[in-house]
């Protein structure tokens, strides 16, 4: 074998090597973000595990898959120990800076004071669009049915 066969050969084994590595990487790694709401003395939280000591004892999660879908995954707590109501979570999803599509859990409620479990309820939650911007992700309560939401804690986060 040649000089020139030899570089040529290297370089052809280069080549083949390097389109492997890039073949066996993914196009879009999925991105986790872990996160809890849970204000002081807020009445709805947002997280997971069990709920202690005014908050939640794990986080939950946004995932972003590929550029296009966001997935919520956690748990509402309904934290008014004091008094009833209900807690939800509103998700708001931005495929651009001027558009959203807006998405709520199911309501978690109580009547009354309660000094036992801490009402929660399960969050599943997504939205898919061409592109994603951010997400803005809100605890809300409400007195009782008649009552308008409000605020009690929001994270935003961005793809």
């Amino acid at each position: 074998m040649n000089v020139m066969s030899i570089r040529r050969l290297l370089s052809l084994l280069a080549f083949a090597l390097a389109a492997m590595f890039f073949a066996a990487a993914p196009a879009s790694a999925a991105q986790i973000n872990y996160f809890k709401i849970a204000p002081p003395l807020s009445k709805a939280d947002f997280g997971n595990g069990t709920h202690q000591f005014g908050q939640p004892t794990q986080d939950g999660t946004l995932t972003w898959s590929g550029s296009v879908t966001a997935k919520l995954s956690g748990t509402v707590y309904m934290d008014n120990l004091l008094g009833g109501g209900c807690a939800r979570v509103r998700m708001e999803f931005y495929p651009d800076a001027s558009t959203k599509t807006t998405k709520y859990s199911a309501q978690v409620c109580r009547s009354g004071a309660w000094f036992g479990d801490v009402p929660s309820g399960g969050v599943s939650l997504s939205a898919s669009a061409a592109t994603a911007y951010k997400v803005v992700v809100t605890t809300q309560y409400k007195t009782y049915s008649g009552s308008a939401w409000s605020n009690t804690g929001s994270k935003t986060l961005y793809r």
